[in-house]
């Protein structure tokens, strides 16, 4: 750890930890959607013969999941970018208040 980031736990660790944990709890409610749209990938790729006769449902409904899933990655790795940011604005701000 940086030493402002020691610092900042010093002078308010629940300020630090409550940030990390929303971030852990959002991540983890992205995580699991993404495993749900791999399930339903899945189960889309695995039964093509349940899969009506129209042209190529299974691969737009696979697309589908697919895309979901992309998504959430980026939303998990933006909200990651974002604490980080958060938390150095943060630090940078108790810093030159302190000067």
């Amino acid at each position: 750890m940086t030493e402002e980031v020691l610092q900042l736990l010093s002078d308010d660790p629940m300020v630090v930890l409550n940030r990390g944990y929303r971030a852990k709890e959002r991540i983890a409610a992205r995580q699991k959607r993404i495993e749900e749209w791999r399930q339903i990938a899945e189960s889309i790729t695995a039964n093509p013969e349940n899969a009506s006769s129209g042209g190529g449902y299974p691969t737009s409904k696979t697309e589908n999941c697919v895309v979901a899933i992309m998504t959430l990655q980026e939303e998990i790795k933006k909200d990651e970018i974002m604490e980080i940011a958060d938390f150095r604005a943060a630090d940078l701000s108790d810093h030159q208040g302190a000067c």
